[in-house]
């Protein structure tokens, strides 16, 4: 049981890493992140809303607010950014719901609210159609 939750711990430390070298140099050098430099460290394989399920489901909490932290870091990005198309009020109020939940699941984080984090994964899923409909 030990070796597999140091396994988790282990695969979690590189996927941050991994997103981070990856999708990090655009926030670190005060350049906005693009949208879709966003959605992929967010949705991609190995990205924030995968690594952040697969630590709820090992309950390792200090990882998932660590992962959810770097998230929301992220998704504030998107304020940077103009819509490739639509209203820009439209957009950034779906951005700024966007960052809401993130910090929601971040809190859940801190407070090891397993449920309150799959709910917040659950709620940035719903978010997605109606975004793409209206700006992509």
């Amino acid at each position: 049981m030990f070796r597999k939750l140091m396994q988790s711990s282990v695969f979690a430390l590189m996927g941050v890493v991994g997103v981070l070298a990856t999708y990090g140099w655009a926030i670190s050098a005060n350049k906005a992140a693009s949208i879709s430099d966003v959605m992929k460290a967010s949705f991609g394989k190995g990205g924030f809303k995968a690594k952040i399920t697969e630590a709820v489901k090992s309950k390792n909490y200090d990882e998932a607010a660590k992962l959810a932290k770097s998230w929301v870091a992220c998704v504030e990005n998107l304020l940077q950014n103009k819509p490739p198309k639509g209203d820009e009020g439209a957009w950034k109020e779906r951005a700024e719901k966007f960052l809401k939940i993130t910090r929601d699941i971040l809190a859940a984080a801190e407070k090891g609210d397993g449920k309150g984090i799959n709910a917040g994964i659950g709620a940035v899923g719903k978010l997605c159609g109606d975004c793409h409909k209206n700006h992509k």
